[in-house]
């Protein structure tokens, strides 16, 4: 038997509703990183862009003269500063 409930007069589906909400969630608890592009819980954000721990630890001990470091520098740029 299906959970149903009426909101706004519209007759709803209890389980589909909480279906949304678990996926809500965990988009809210696992952020793309803007670095590597993984999925993650732990991090800083930067503006508009999450950087992941990993990420985050790597930047900060890299050398300028390191080639990652260009590749560091092209990812922080897709961070978009919020307009006045």
């Amino acid at each position: 038997m299906k959970s149903l409930y009426i909101c706004c007069g519209i007759v709803k589906d209890v389980n589909v509703e909480v279906e949304k909400v678990k996926t809500l969630l965990t988009d809210f608890e696992t952020k793309q990183c803007i670095v590597c592009d993984s999925k993650q819980e732990k991090g800083i954000f930067l503006y508009n862009g999450f950087i992941c721990e990993s990420c985050e630890r790597d930047i900060v001990q890299t050398d300028t003269d390191d080639v990652r470091y260009s590749f560091y520098l092209q990812q922080l740029r897709k961070i978009q500063l919020p307009k006045i």
